[in-house]
């Protein structure tokens, strides 16, 4: 790309790491005027703090967590592209629907500005959309051995005079591959042509969460094993407790 072309891409991997725990690294590579932006807030704001800031914002999404390396810039002043890239351990961050099935939520958080929608959906005038660039959102999750998806490939795309927008799911053997991209042209929709293309902008904005269900081993894993057995030993102790007092 040119120095000047703008765009933001971002890669999520999230693989198994130790103790049923899962790893996550973001790369973030900010390009153009999106570079320049982040590139200022780096140099206004500690590293520490902006490090701090984005942990929690993962923590809102995937649970409890912890860095497992220092978050690292990488600015290239000829290209002017600059990338974040952010290292994390996970808890716990699938969501136990019952016994066999688990579940993890996604958002492609690149695309969230270009693709958000206007307070109000009554428009007289053109509707400010982003600086035209490429955004892309990548999201490549590997799951436990034995794992399975409950979803299938899935494809999508909306096209407006002002933007172009696809979505696709591949699952595979060992997990899933989801590339969300949003390609605009225009900064603005002109005021006649917003009623039509902000219905497009409404089906981009809500398709850029997804819900990943995967079928699980029927037998416990060692983390889940643990929690019922506490569960049990609890319950018998509470037991044993209310018949104590009921014989005195």
């Amino acid at each position: 790309d040119p120095p000047d072309a703008t765009g933001v891409e971002v890669s999520e991997r999230l693989a198994p790491a130790d103790g049923g725990k899962m790893a996550l690294e973001v790369v973030s590579v900010y390009r153009g005027a999106s570079a320049n932006g982040n590139r200022d807030r780096f140099a206004s704001a500690r590293v520490d703090d902006i490090s701090r800031g984005y942990a929690d914002f993962y923590r809102k999404r995937y649970g409890a967590l912890q860095e497992s390396a220092p978050l690292q810039v990488r600015d290239d002043r000829v290209a002017n592209t600059l990338t974040v890239t952010e290292h994390y351990v996970l808890d716990s961050p699938f969501e136990s629907i019952d016994a066999g099935t688990r579940a993890l939520d996604v958002y492609a958080d690149a695309l969230s500005g270009p693709a958000s929608l206007p307070k109000s959906m009554v428009r007289q005038g053109p509707l400010y959309l982003a600086v035209p660039g490429d955004y892309r959102h990548r999201v490549d999750l590997v799951v436990p051995q034995g794992w399975k998806a409950r979803f299938g490939r899935e494809s999508e795309e909306h096209k407006a005079g002002a933007f172009d927008y696809t979505r696709e799911v591949k699952p595979r053997a060992d997990g899933v591959a989801l590339d969300y991209r949003m390609q605009v042209r225009a900064y603005e929709i002109p005021a006649a042509d917003v009623s039509a293309q902000l219905q497009e902008l409404r089906k981009t904005s809500d398709s850029l969460s997804a819900r990943l269900s995967f079928d699980v081993p029927v037998h416990l894993d060692e983390q889940e094993r643990s929690r019922r057995l506490n569960d049990l030993l609890r319950e018998v102790m509470d037991g044993d407790d209310k018949r104590g007092k009921d014989g005195e």
